[in-house]
């Protein structure tokens, strides 16, 4: 049966990897998990560790992601209300 692993947890056994008191496959055994996740796991940590800090460009580029989901549909409720007023005159005509 496939064990789920939540994210919490992944990130704790990364972090146990990191330190690099037992091995791998030590590490996974205990856990649960295959090795080569736990190495994956490993290295996501070590390549985006540093985003943890840099809370001003996550954010930013979040916002602006937003910011253009909100104008592509002020732009979609737009075309709606054209085509409803359309539709309105050629029903009573």
């Amino acid at each position: 049966m496939k064990k789920t692993i939540t994210s919490h947890d992944k990130a704790k056994i990364a972090i146990e990897a990191l330190k690099e008191g037992d091995t791998i496959a030590s590490i996974a055994s205990k856990h649960g998990a295959h090795p080569i996740q736990v190495g994956l796991w490993k290295k996501a940590v070590k390549e985006r560790v540093h985003t943890i800090f840099d809370s001003t460009h996550t954010e930013t580029k979040r916002i602006q992601e937003l910011e253009q989901q909100v104008d592509e549909l002020h732009r979609l409720i737009g075309t709606r209300d054209e085509e409803i007023v359309w539709l309105k005159k050629k029903a009573t005509s």
